[in-house]
C-alpha cells in the first residue's frame, strides 16, 4: 500500500473534482443517481393513463431516478397493494419484479421533454 503526503493527496482530491465537474468522470460508466422530488412524483401521476381497472391508487409506487446524457429519467415500479402509497427510494431499492403482469407495473418518465417513455406491466412467468 502506498502512502501519500497531504500535497499529493490533496492535488489528487482536486484533479478527481476538476475531472467530474468537467463531465470527463464516468463513475464507473453507470447512469448518475438522483432523487425525484414529491411534486415532481405528483405531477408525473397527475398525468398517467393507467391500463383499464388498474387504477393508480390500487398501487405501492416506488420511485427513483437516474441522469444520463443531459436527461433526467424517473423509473418507477408499481406493485398492486393493501398498503398503496409513494416511497422515493435509491435505485438500487426498486423492487426487482419481472413477473405479475398488471398487479407489477413498471415506469420511465424524462423529466426534460416531461414525456412518459414506458408504463407496461410485467410479464407473467
Amino acid at each position: 500500500m502506498r502512502i501519500l503526503d497531504a500535497s499529493a493527496l490533496i492535488f489528487s482530491i482536486l484533479i478527481a473534482f476538476a475531472m467530474t465537474l468537467s463531465g470527463e468522470a464516468k463513475a464507473s460508466e453507470k447512469n448518475c443517481a438522483w432523487t425525484p422530488t414529491a411534486e415532481l412524483v405528483d405531477k408525473i401521476e397527475a398525468g398517467l393513463e393507467m391500463p383499464r381497472g388498474h387504477p393508480l391508487q390500487a398501487y405501492r409506487r416506488y420511485y427513483s431516478g437516474e441522469a444520463s446524457g443531459g436527461h433526467h429519467v424517473v423509473i418507477a415500479v408499481f406493485l398492486k397493494s393493501d398498503h398503496p402509497g409513494v416511497e422515493v427510494v435509491p435505485r438500487d431499492k426498486l423492487p426487482r419484479i419481472l413477473d405479475g403482469g398488471c398487479s407489477v407495473m413498471h415506469l420511465r418518465y424524462d423529466v426534460e421533454s416531461q414525456k412518459v417513455l414506458m408504463l407496461i406491466c410485467s410479464g407473467v412467468a
